[in-house]
């Protein structure tokens, strides 16, 4: 009865006291600081606290209390078992059931899941919840579980669970502010479910998390985008594995900078070096160049990846002036100044327009691909390299009879088939093209 004397209207400084010690690791979660301090207890917020294997739940607690925040989170982690953590309050065992139910219809369960609460928590038993907001994040943790996936504690949904999709919920005002108490990061809501435009002070000393939205998609599209976030990527470990992380979320929507980010902060390094070992007898490159010309491209990475390889000074980045061009231009230069940060690549970075491929005739382009290389080779100390790999196939024949006309160097970034049908960024490699070699 100690826990539940906290939900009551008036709470004694006994009862406090008690409740505080019987919630354990939850103190700091649910407990208010002012409530803290008056139980003697230190009110640093639990940011610390977000542990590995577990996902956190965002509920409302039912009750007027005068010490207890306005939303409540609970620890879970799902485990291989028979029944569920007989800790657990009774309407999220309930709740827990459902989503296996639902899993297990689907025909993609592979064993027996039970729900269980995370380290250090309380008996939790006889302590009334509201938990359908719960629903989408036990649905997507528990597929996360199933793919062995890494969990990123710092990720949350609020949002309801039907045959329908995801769904809103009550309370997103409360259960962000104890979101952003334990130093959450991203909150999925349903589509359609607005966020208070200021969360209040009672985030004390906590950072407001993102709000995202489920993608207007069908329910197994809605909680893959959940699933996906709480897969976090291994910053450590095998090669193999922050690949295989990679090729995940290269092609999910929503998820296409976080990859990006990953493949210039933890792999484009050792990939590089790999490659270049790999090359060094079958096709010798110029390393430490000058110069390198590159043209903006959705594939960002292999931008960033030749510039790790080749070493440049500097780099003169092309960009179609079209809309898509510019925003190409933004993401390849984002990824440049990201990879020469993190491993020094190269010293400076230069965007340069370029007439549009999709407006104008192949000799306009190709006049003004020679007129932005001029200066460049007719330099006492030119020493530059085209990189082909990015851009449209009129725009690489255009950059690449300049670079005959002006006897300047040419590579380009490939990579072979995954088995599974995909590029695998584990063989990429920067190819040199001979002069006066045809396409």
């Amino acid at each position: 009865m100690s826990i539940d004397a906290l939900f009551l209207p008036e709470v004694s400084d006994l009862a406090l006291d008690r409740g505080c010690c019987a919630l354990g690791r939850l103190a700091h979660w649910w407990v208010r600081p002012e409530a803290l301090h008056r139980a003697g207890i230190d009110s640093v917020p639990p940011h610390g606290d977000l542990r590995s294997g577990e996902f956190v739940v965002l509920l409302r607690r039912n009750g007027a209390s005068p010490v207890l925040e306005r939303g409540l989170a609970l620890p879970l982690r799902w485990a291989s078992g028979p029944s569920h953590d007989p800790r657990l309050p009774a309407e999220l065992r309930r709740l827990a059931d459902e989503v296996l139910e639902r899993w297990r219809d689907s025909g993609t369960a592979s064993s027996k899941a039970s729900l269980w609460l995370g380290e250090a928590c309380p008996d939790l038993r006889d302590v009334r919840l509201t938990v359908e907001s719960a629903g989408v994040i036990l649905a997507a943790a528990l597929r996360a579980t199933e793919r062995g996936f890494e969990f990123d504690p710092r990720v949350s949904a609020t949002a309801s669970l039907s045959e329908r999709g995801v769904g809103t919920v009550e309370g997103l005002e409360a259960k962000l502010e104890i979101a952003g108490k334990l130093g959450l990061r991203t909150i999925f809501v349903a589509r359609g479910q607005r966020p208070p435009p200021l969360l209040p002070n009672a985030i004390h000393l906590g950072t407001a998390p993102e709000i995202c939205e489920v993608p207007d998609l069908g329910v197994e599209q809605q909680l893959e985008s959940v699933v996906l976030a709480l897969d976090a990527p291994p910053a450590k470990g095998a090669v193999e594995a922050r690949c295989e992380w990679y090729h995940r979320h290269r092609h999910a929507a929503g998820d296409r900078t976080r990859a990006g980010e990953f493949f210039c902060d933890a792999i484009a390094h050792e990939l590089a070096q790999a490659a270049i070992e790999r090359m060094a007898s079958t096709d010798p490159l110029k390393r430490g160049m000058r110069t390198m010309i590159s043209i903006a491209t959705g594939s960002w990475e292999s931008t960033a990846f030749t510039a790790h390889v080749l070493r440049p000074s500097r780099i003169l980045l092309l960009h179609d002036t079209g809309a898509r061009g510019v925003d190409y231009k933004e993401q390849t230069l984002r990824a440049l100044q990201r990879q020469g940060a993190c491993h020094g690549a190269f010293a400076s970075v230069e965007c340069a327009p370029w007439a549009s491929a999709g407006t104008v005739e192949f000799e306009m382009l190709l006049e003004s691909a020679d007129e932005r290389l001029r200066s460049i080779a007719e330099r006492a100390d030119a020493d530059a390299c085209i990189d082909l790999t990015g851009g449209t196939t009129l725009m690489k024949l255009a950059l690449y009879q300049v670079a005959i006309r002006r006897g300047m160097h040419c590579t380009v970034t490939d990579s072979m088939d995954h088995a599974k049908g995909r590029t695998d960024v584990r063989t990429l490699r920067v190819i040199s093209i001979p002069h006066g070699d045809g396409w």
